[in-house]
C-alpha cells in the first residue's frame, strides 16, 4: 500500500467518522427523554438502539475505524492523526448548519485555532 493510498483511507476514515456522529445526532434527537428516571432514559435507549439512523452511525463509526487501522499501518501517527481534527471541524459546522446549534465568538476563535494547529502539525510532519 503506498503512502497516498494510506491518505486517502485516513481520509475517508474522517468522512465516516463525520457521518457517523451526524446520524448518532439524529438519533439522539428523534426521541424525547420525558423526565430524567430509569424509566424514560431505558425507554429512549431501546428505542435509539433500534432505529435505522443509529445502526447505520455505528456501523459507519466501525468502518471509519477499520479504514483508520489500515492507514496507520503506513502512516505516521504524526500523519493520520491530524486527520481526525477534520472531523471536529466539519462537526462543529454540521451542527450549526444541520442542528440549528449557535455560533459565538468563542466557538468562532477555537475554530480557526483548530484549523491553524491543523494545518501546523500536518505541515511541521511532512
Amino acid at each position: 500500500m503506498t503512502f497516498i493510498i494510506a491518505l486517502w483511507l485516513a481520509f475517508l476514515a474522517v468522512l465516516f467518522n463525520i457521518v457517523a456522529q451526524t446520524l448518532i445526532k439524529k438519533t439522539a434527537t428523534n426521541f424525547i427523554i420525558k423526565e430524567f428516571s430509569f424509566e424514560s432514559i431505558y425507554n429512549f435507549l431501546l428505542q435509539s438502539m433500534f432505529s435505522l439512523t443509529f445502526i447505520a452511525g455505528i456501523a459507519s463509526a466501525f468502518l471509519a475505524s477499520i479504514l483508520y487501522l489500515i492507514s496507520l499501518n503506513k502512516l505516521p501517527l504524526s500523519v493520520a492523526f491530524p486527520f481526525t481534527g477534520l472531523s471536529f471541524i466539519a462537526i462543529f459546522l454540521i451542527g450549526i448548519f444541520i442542528f440549528d446549534e449557535k455560533l459565538n465568538l468563542i466557538n468562532s476563535m477555537g475554530l480557526i485555532l483548530m484549523l491553524i494547529g491543523i494545518f501546523l502539525i500536518t505541515y511541521s510532519s511532512s
